[in-house]
């Protein structure tokens, strides 16, 4: 369940929020007017129970036809105790009729001893280029299939979020994303709690 909260960024057809104690990026998209160029750069604090648990960057560039954006999020504190993890995500893409599209996405994450990294390339929703770390060994892993790669986006391009001058609506959160990071492929389902500004 997608919480919205926290500070966010607004300039006439784009916001930026953080989605959950994940601390995922949301860009919203308005449909109806013309796209304003914008930058964002920002720090969080990642708190779970009011226990700092890790920090995130984050920083996007918007124009009217194209997007970046990139994330990188390490943990600490308590949580570096019980399980260590970092990650680095960079997407480029392009705006059509609308709709963020994933072009190049590249990913390094690193949990306990498990290091992802990625390079991947889209077409209409593909994922037609594909290098990726072999997965640890595991008996009840489901191997991937070309069509693991079809009708999907990246996690960096599926936090964007459309919603209009006053935010992301209800409707524009409850939605099922199909999520493809280069090792996994999983639907990843929002739905609206709150707003806070």
């Amino acid at each position: 369940m997608a919480r919205l909260f926290a500070r966010s960024l607004t300039s006439p057809s784009w916001s930026l929020s953080v989605i959950s104690a994940t601390v995922a990026t949301v860009a919203a998209l308005t449909h109806d007017r013309a796209f304003a160029q914008g930058r964002l750069e920002a720090s969080y604090s990642i708190s779970a129970a009011r226990i700092t648990i890790g920090n995130a960057s984050v920083s996007a560039e918007i124009g009217e036809t194209d997007y970046t954006a990139s994330m990188s999020a390490r943990g600490s504190g308590v949580m570096r105790i019980l399980s260590s993890g970092d990650g680095n995500l960079k997407i480029q893409g392009h705006i059509l009729d609308g709709v963020p599209v994933p072009d190049r996405y590249v990913s390094s994450t690193t949990a306990d001893d498990d290091t992802l990294d990625v390079k991947m390339s889209f077409e209409n929703g593909v994922a037609t280029a594909l290098e990726a770390s072999p997965p640890p060994q595991s008996d009840d892993r489901v191997a991937l299939t070309e069509q693991h790669r079809v009708g999907v986006m990246d996690p960096l391009t599926a936090l964007f979020v459309p919603a209009g001058d006053g935010g992301p609506k209800e409707t524009a959160c409850a939605r099922v994303l199909p999520i493809f990071d280069g090792r996994r492929r999983y639907d990843l389902k929002l739905a609206f709690n709150a707003s806070t500004r």
